[in-house]
């Protein structure tokens, strides 16, 4: 079968579509609003990868394209590790369950609505988190064709950093990715949110998605490592 597109973006879409309805699913079942706004963290996360995909396929032919998708992809690219932090919502929700029952039953709760919340906000959390990885490759590559393979993982590390920080503004500060267009807002929140904790807490969300990044490509890569595998040399050719 040919597919007309990229299977990749197709089976993304179906996943954008199905967290969508399971979101509202969810809103309507418990009536929190929290899940309504997922909907659109969902479509933020969507941005970057647009961006991405601009900037990998046309930059090689129009550099100034893909430079400008660059400078538009940086902002929204913490959008899609963000999500993550989405998690912390789930306090609200009680998983406990009956004290005085038997193991294995009923030590957790039997509120299928509790369940649903989790695994429909950990799905939400897969699917960002991949559309980032994804658009963050199309990045390197078209850094790789720009700089080199050296220092476009350099750059990959510094977009991860900047990604950690992006996300603590987003946090705390409750800062927007447009606010980038609005510097007399963001540099005072800038200067106003510079802490060790900051810090930290950017350390700790390029570490994880280094990690994150990591096994996407170990994963992604066709030409799989084949360890122990017996040498064939060349006829005719010395030891």
């Amino acid at each position: 079968m040919t597919w007309p597109v990229d299977r990749r973006i197709v089976v993304l879409a179906m996943a954008c579509v199905v967290e969508t309805v399971a979101c509202l699913a969810v809103y309507e079942i418990t009536g929190r609003w929290l899940f309504r706004s997922f909907v659109w963290n969902l479509f933020l996360a969507v941005l970057p990868l647009v961006a991405s995909l601009v900037a990998e396929r046309y930059g090689s032919r129009r550099p100034w394209v893909g430079w400008v998708a660059c400078v538009v992809w940086l902002p929204l690219f913490p959008n899609t590790v963000y999500v993550t932090t989405d998690l912390i919502h789930l306090h609200r929700v009680s998983f406990g369950g009956d004290k005085d029952s038997s193991w294995p039953f009923l030590r957790y709760s039997d509120d299928l609505a509790a369940w649903l919340q989790l695994f429909v906000l950990a799905g939400l959390v897969f699917v960002a988190l991949y559309l980032g990885l994804w658009s963050l490759s199309h990045m390197q590559a078209f850094w790789s064709a720009r700089w080199g393979r050296p220092w476009a993982l350099v750059a990959v590390v510094g977009a991860s950093v900047a990604c950690g920080y992006g996300i603590y503004l987003g946090r705390f500060a409750r800062a927007n990715s447009w606010e980038v267009l609005a510097p007399n807002t963001l540099v005072p929140t800038l200067v106003d949110s510079a802490n060790t904790f900051a810090i930290a807490f950017a350390g700790l969300v390029a570490a994880y998605l280094l990690l994150a990044y990591a096994l996407f490509h170990a994963f992604a890569d066709p030409s799989p490592v084949q360890l122990g595998a017996p040498r064939h040399d060349t006829p005719g050719t010395p030891d």
